[in-house]
């Protein structure tokens, strides 16, 4: 008897902007092959944002004092997508912020860091807090032809979910859309953002 098939956990349910062509908001894409991982970074390109769904954790670093979000199980899945988009360099985290969103203001980026960079050079990645029962939502700005408009949408995310956002893209912070933290789960108002920049290697080898 052969033995049990080993489960793929780079098979991801991948939350976009519905188009034309594509109408469905939640597909699936199996991240260890390369022409499906293509197809992510390509939404990722060209519609500014996706949600990697039911991919992380953050109830444990509450857990410590002060919070330490190192090793949070969403990044592999983050870093597997960056690291298909661009070569010649490295994807450096320049920052974890760890937030309680009632608390937090849910105004939009600035101009500045909404500059229309099409090379993927900064990235807000949103780790949700809560399990998979804690909802969440996120007002960005919808995308034509590849074009942030003035109109917005809203994302509709739950707890363990990633956003991944481009820095080009307008978007306010992740809100919990319950009043109060869930009965015994104070982090489904807490969510972790991870502040990604690439960083070019010269020939050598080394980092500039």
């Amino acid at each position: 008897m052969d033995p049990p098939r080993q489960p793929n956990h780079w098979i991801t349910t991948i939350r976009k902007q519905p188009t034309a062509e594509d109408p469905a908001e939640d597909i699936v894409r199996d991240l260890s092959n390369d022409e499906q991982l293509a197809y992510v970074v390509k939404l990722l390109r060209d519609q500014g944002c996706i949600v990697l769904r039911g991919k992380t954790r953050v109830d444990h670093i509450w857990v410590q004092r002060p919070p330490n979000p190192a090793d949070l199980p969403g990044d592999k899945y983050i870093m597997r997508i960056l690291n298909a988009a661009r070569e010649g360099g490295v994807y450096v985290v320049r920052g974890y912020h760890c937030l309680y969103a009632s608390s937090q203001k849910t105004k939009p980026f600035s101009e500045a860091a909404a500059a229309k960079d099409r090379n993927l050079l900064t990235f807000a990645c949103h780790h949700m807090g809560g399990d998979a029962s804690a909802t969440w939502a996120i007002d960005v700005a919808r995308v034509l032809n590849g074009q942030a408009l003035e109109e917005k949408r809203t994302m509709s995310l739950n707890g363990l979910d990633v956003f991944i956002c481009c820095s080009w893209l307008p978007c306010a912070l992740p809100r919990p859309l319950l009043r109060e933290p869930l009965p015994g789960m104070f982090t489904s108002h807490n969510l972790v953002l991870m502040d990604l920049a690439w960083r070019e290697i010269k020939e050598q080898g080394q980092q500039v």
